[in-house]
């Protein structure tokens, strides 16, 4: 289903709001922000990526550049559009262009030019979400690909620092895919990475939850906001639901394919890095393949010396 744009509309002016929702009421789906406050703390929930921002440059409260600078720099708003809108100056536009917005609108509203930027904005912005949507998106499995994971780790991981949260990192590795292929041949093994990707990507309930192929025959998965419990949960069910393709392996344990997984959790603190969490979920993976491997491990459970 083809996802409608988000507009973001921040300015005290109840005229404004209302003819701008009256105007782009057919373009995308309207969130009205009134205030300084409400446009801050709506960049720090967890809400979908804007597509677009409309933003009075004389509003109340608001440090302009300094949130001009965050808008360009958070994980979560620097792929939408900008727009300012402010009075009728030559020096105001470019100051407005020079700052990263994409157009200006003079106040008064001119309805119909108002209706034609924001148009081209969205037709641009639709096209660099396709070209975006190729370079985070795995060619042959279609979950997100590595640079995705990274790009959105780093988001969660802040978002979990700021509100004192939970996230989790499952690693998953296929048993033996190299003697599956061996037997098999490649477009096999192919097809096999597919099963495992489409019932991975099922086996996650929440829509927030990442799952990406990390390389090869490996795969990770990202739960934020999840206590360690949680994240047991998910991978346990991850396990039991490779297992249930119950795919021929003669090579492989109990003649089916199956899965290694290593998980970590933690609550990150302002000092830490997302690298410690993923280091300690592939330790914990290389913990499940020196048990024998088709298990899952937790990171501090069962971590014994095997150097």
């Amino acid at each position: 289903m083809h996802k409608q744009p988000l507009i973001l509309v921040a300015t005290p002016s109840l005229v404004v709001q209302s003819l701008l929702a009256e105007l782009l009421r057919d373009c995308g789906d309207f969130v009205s922000l009134p205030s300084a406050e409400r446009l801050l703390a709506w960049m720090d929930e967890p809400v979908p990526v804007p597509d677009l921002l409309i933003l009075a440059d004389d509003m109340p409260g608001l440090d302009l550049a300094a949130f001009l600078m965050r808008w360009r720099s958070h994980p979560a708003t620097r792929s939408g559009q900008l727009v300012l809108m402010g009075e009728q100056s030559v020096a105001a536009e470019i100051e407005a262009l020079n700052q990263g917005a994409c157009q200006y609108l003079t106040v008064p509203l001119v309805p119909e030019l108002v209706l034609a930027r924001v148009l081209a904005v969205l037709r641009q912005q639709n096209e660099l979400r396709l070209l975006r949507g190729l370079s985070h998106v795995d060619p042959l499995t279609g979950l997100a690909n590595r640079r995705h994971f990274d790009e959105f780790m780093t988001s969660e991981w802040r978002w979990a620092q700021r509100h004192d949260s939970g996230i989790g990192v499952v690693m998953i590795d296929i048993d033996f895919f190299k003697k599956y292929n061996d037997r098999f041949g490649h477009q096999a093994g192919d097809e096999c990475l597919c099963r495992v990707a489409h019932t991975l990507a099922s086996g996650v309930n929440r829509s927030h939850d990442l799952v990406a192929r990390y390389g090869g025959e490996e795969f990770a998965v990202i739960v934020p906001s999840l206590q360690a419990d949680g994240v047991r949960v998910v991978a346990e069910r991850l396990l039991q639901a490779v297992d249930a393709l119950a795919i021929e392996h003669p090579d492989g344990q109990h003649g089916c394919l199956s899965i290694s997984l290593g998980s970590s959790w933690c609550s990150p603190r302002n000092d830490s890095s997302h690298r410690s969490l993923i280091h300690e979920a592939d330790q914990a993976l290389y913990m499940a393949k020196h048990l024998g491997r088709h298990r899952h491990c937790r990171f501090g459970e069962l971590m014994l010396d095997v150097t």
